[in-house]
């Protein structure tokens, strides 16, 4: 069993790393395993794990909760294939046995991500007793617009610049941050420990 997570981006780029651990934690501090960027993220976030071959998520009491699929998490979570998890101002999308197949970076990202400090939608309130639908004004066929087609995620293939990322992978499993998500603007946002 292949068990990924996939970093996707508000910009459409994505970063696959292949979880070989049993454990991984997700922050900023330097001994977590996912070393991400952000003041929304905690030191010691949150903590994916692999037990009987399955995928789990357990926030660490996290000033900005993590969240899947835009409900946040209480206790254990087993994470599914193409489930989104969300954590400071990042995106991650789950990948179990290279499925799914195909990521729309830019799509996946936008339906995980939860603003830091802003509640998560609440579940839908059972619909109102439903009504007739009102007739639509009378419009010259020339005026209507021509309905907009749906976006469809492409092969990661399909694009050079959206190739299928190639895992990140430690053979060795001997640095304290096995995936180092930070760059320069990262390190000079980061509040004082």
């Amino acid at each position: 069993m292949s068990l990924a997570l996939v970093l996707v981006r508000a910009d459409g780029k994505s970063q696959e790393v292949a979880l070989a651990k049993p454990a991984y934690t997700a922050g900023r501090a330097t001994d977590c395993g996912l070393r991400l960027g952000g003041e929304a993220l905690s030191r010691h976030h949150c903590e994916f794990t692999i037990e009987d071959a399955a995928l789990h998520v357990r926030d660490l009491g996290s000033s900005n909760g993590t969240f899947v699929n835009r409900q946040r998490t209480t206790g254990k979570v087993r994470l599914n294939a193409g489930d989104l998890v969300s954590l400071g101002d990042h995106v991650f999308l789950v990948r179990i046995n290279g499925k799914p197949e195909f990521i729309d970076a830019e799509e996946s990202f936008d339906e995980g991500f939860v603003k830091p400090g802003v509640a998560a939608p609440a579940a839908a309130a059972p619909a109102a007793k439903p009504q007739a639908p009102k007739p639509a004004p009378a419009q010259p066929k020339q005026a209507q617009a021509a309905p907009a087609q749906a976006k469809q995620p492409q092969p990661a293939q399909a694009n050079p610049a959206q190739a299928k990322p190639k895992p990140l992978v430690d053979p060795d499993g001997s640095s304290a941050a096995d995936f180092d998500f930070f760059d320069e603007d990262d390190l000079k946002k980061q509040p004082k420990l």
